[in-house]
């Protein structure tokens, strides 16, 4: 069952959009492509970062992304 923050088109309250995902880092975790609906920036995050993932462009976003 996949959980609605890591469902493809899923926006976060920070307006990061889910827009695929990239690998299985292990059984637990993934890694997801994101996407800043203000600048359009695409960053990958960990499936655990999504719901409260910031623009990597945003100062206060907190630990740095992988940028594609």
């Amino acid at each position: 069952m996949t959980r609605r923050a890591t469902r493809v088109g899923y926006t976060n309250r920070h307006g990061q959009t889910v827009i695929g995902r990239m690998t299985v880092v292990d059984r637990v975790s993934a890694i997801y492509v994101l996407r800043c609906e203000d600048c359009g920036l695409e960053y990958s995050a960990y499936e655990i970062d999504v719901k409260h993932r910031r623009c990597p462009h945003d100062a206060d976003a907190g630990r740095p992304a992988r940028i594609h």
